[in-house]
C-alpha cells in the first residue's frame, strides 16, 4: 500500500512537473508572439519636401529682402505617424481629419534646417508631449539679429509657437516651413 501510495506521488509530481512545462512554453510562445505584432507597427512618413528659401522668394515675387546674396537656406518638415493620413485634402479637410482622428495618432513631427534637426516633437493620442529644440544658443541675444544664426533662432521660436496640429500640417504643406524662415527674415532683417 504503501508503494502503491509512493506511486501515486511520484506520477502526480510528474504530471505536475509537465503541466508546469507545457505552461511556460506556451507562455515564451505567446509573448514572443506579442512581441513580434508590436515591432510590425506600420509608420507612414509625410515630408513637405527639401525647400530652398531663394527659390521660394524668387518664386513668389514677395517684398521680403532677398537672400541671393547670402547662403541659401534649406528646410523640411517631417511627420513620422502611426496612421495613414490621405496626402491630397486641402487644408480644412486635413484639420478635420486630425481632429476626428486625434486620440488614434501617434508620431514624431521634425523640422530641418540646412540639414541640422532644429526641433523635434513626439506626439501620443494626437498631443504634443515632448519637445526639444535643438542648439538654441541664447534666443533671446539672436532675435532680432539679420544673421543665419538670428533667422534660424526666430525660426525655432515660431515653430513652437505653433499649435500641435498645425506642426503637423507643415509636414503637408510645402510654403508652410518657408514662410515661417520668409517671415523672420521680414522680422529680422
Amino acid at each position: 500500500m504503501r508503494e502503491s501510495l509512493k506511486n501515486n506521488k511520484m506520477k502526480n509530481y510528474k504530471n505536475y512537473l509537465l503541466t508546469l512545462i507545457v505552461f511556460v512554453c506556451t507562455s515564451v510562445v505567446i509573448i514572443s508572439c506579442s512581441q513580434d505584432s508590436k515591432d510590425e507597427i506600420q509608420e507612414y512618413t509625410y515630408t513637405s519636401g527639401k525647400l530652398s528659401l531663394n527659390e521660394y522668394l524668387n518664386s513668389s515675387n514677395t517684398s521680403s529682402k532677398s537672400t541671393n546674396n547670402s547662403e541659401d537656406i534649406t528646410v523640411e518638415a517631417i511627420f513620422v505617424s502611426n496612421i495613414e493620413i490621405p496626402e491630397n485634402l486641402n487644408d480644412e479637410d486635413l484639420n478635420i481629419f486630425l481632429e476626428e482622428n486625434s486620440e488614434l495618432i501617434n508620431g514624431t513631427f521634425t523640422y530641418i534646417m540646412n540639414d541640422e534637426i532644429i526641433y523635434n516633437s513626439e506626439f501620443n493620442n494626437g498631443e504634443e508631449e515632448v519637445s526639444a529644440i535643438f542648439n538654441t544658443n541664447n534666443i533671446s541675444s539672436k532675435n532680432g539679429n539679420c544673421s543665419y544664426e538670428g533667422v534660424r533662432q526666430c525660426t525655432i521660436q515660431k515653430i513652437d509657437e505653433l499649435s500641435d496640429w498645425k506642426k503637423v500640417v507643415c509636414a503637408f504643406r510645402r510654403g508652410c516651413v518657408l514662410t515661417k524662415i520668409a517671415a523672420c527674415i521680414g522680422e529680422n532683417c
